[in-house]
């Protein structure tokens, strides 16, 4: 079980890895990060604090993560003060904007994700796009 900290660098770091599909980064820097997850990513419950840092080694990755996890964190502060938003996942798989990913991801249980994190991110980030929209927009079991 991941607590609420890792549930967010987690859910943050995922984000952001995908929305590198609009601005990837150059091919060996692709490869190296991919290279790094796999190692991260043999043992992601006792790593999920290295996504952060790994973050860190890549500006262009490191801003979406920045921008995902404050997002997700004001968004946990204010749900204590009522009650959860509801998200149209019809209407939000209707368009292909990539700020909404991390409001979305917000709702994935965070075991579900935790399991299926080393397979997304394994995949280049416009895949593992392709299928955390599908994941969550589709609801394939990740939703709370």
């Amino acid at each position: 079980m991941i607590g609420p900290t890792e549930a967010i660098i987690l859910k943050a770091f995922v984000a952001a890895y995908a929305q590198l599909k609009e601005n990837p980064l150059p091919e060996a820097e692709q490869t190296e990060l991919q290279s790094k997850l796999k190692d991260i990513c043999q043992d992601l419950p006792a790593n999920i604090v290295k996504l952060n840092m790994l973050a860190e080694e890549y500006p262009a990755l490191d801003e979406l993560y920045q921008d995902n996890r404050e997002l997700l964190q004001s968004h946990a502060n204010q749900r204590t003060k009522g009650p959860f938003p509801q998200t149209d996942y019809e209407a939000e798989s209707k368009t292909d904007e990539i700020p909404n990913l991390a409001i979305i991801i917000e709702k994935v249980d965070d075991e579900k994700l935790l399991e299926a994190a080393p397979d997304l991110l394994a995949e280049d980030p416009e895949a593992a796009y392709n299928r955390l929209r599908e994941i969550t927009i589709g609801m394939g079991g990740l939703i709370e």
